[in-house]
């Protein structure tokens, strides 16, 4: 069974395709537009850079004789951001 590029099935998929994509086109700007977005975009790049750049800036637990690369410490890294994202993703549904 071969689908013509005229079927019905795949009119329907792009007419969604193109409504997601406008979908996406409208929350992108919107965000980029929100003062929101950029003092969490600014807060998470000077804790990722601050963490990266500084030993004095700590995300998670490196100390001891474990290392810095180790899995436990960038498992603990994930956690500790994904927590800061919560409260993000809140801010941003509220909005």
């Amino acid at each position: 069974m071969c689908i013509s590029p005229r079927s019905p099935t795949v009119a329907l998929r792009l007419d969604a395709a193109v409504m997601l994509l406008s979908v996406a086109r409208f929350e992108l700007r919107y965000q980029l537009r929100s003062p929101a977005f950029w003092v969490t975009f600014l807060l998470f790049f000077l804790l990722a850079f601050g963490a990266a750049a500084s030993d004095k800036i700590r995300i998670g637990g490196n100390g001891g004789n474990v290392l810095v690369n180790a899995p436990f410490v960038i498992v603990q890294i994930a956690m500790v951001l994904s927590v800061f994202c919560l409260f993000v993703v809140a801010a941003f549904v509220a909005n």
